[in-house]
């Protein structure tokens, strides 16, 4: 079981997410802004006539409210979407810090391997 997850782990193209983190990050900040600040125009704009009605219409107030529910949901969905990719960045970082520990910890064994087999010579010719 743990050797799936490990090939898994190994498919993912590691530099590519490394390299594509501050890109993911800056675009989900950008969307983030223009809807927050889409929502706000609206909301100017909704404050300036509060005199607007409802549609009269039965279907129309149907739509109408469903309009509004998918613009909370897209506002929701960008926020999701901005900490997934806030998330990412701090993986990526993780990452590259665990990355570099295990670059040092296969020059460490390397190295302890070398002084044991040395070691077993010099002992095997005394």
């Amino acid at each position: 079981m743990a050797a799936g997850w490990i090939r898994a782990f190994r498919a993912v193209p590691w530099n590519e997410v490394i390299a594509a983190a501050p890109m993911v990050m800056g675009r989900a900040k950008t969307i983030l802004s223009a809807l927050q600040n889409r929502e706000r125009g609206e909301r100017v704009a909704t404050r300036a006539d509060p005199a607007t009605p409802p549609p009269a219409d039965p279907e129309l107030r149907v739509l109408h409210q469903r309009i509004v529910d998918l613009k909370a949901d897209l506002v929701d969905a960008t926020e999701v979407l901005k900490n997934v990719a806030d998330q990412q960045a701090s993986l990526v970082v993780a990452l590259e810090a665990l990355r570099q520990r295990t670059r040092a910890l296969v020059w460490i064994c390397a190295i302890l391997t070398a002084a044991i087999v040395g070691l077993l010579v010099w002992v095997a010719t005394r």
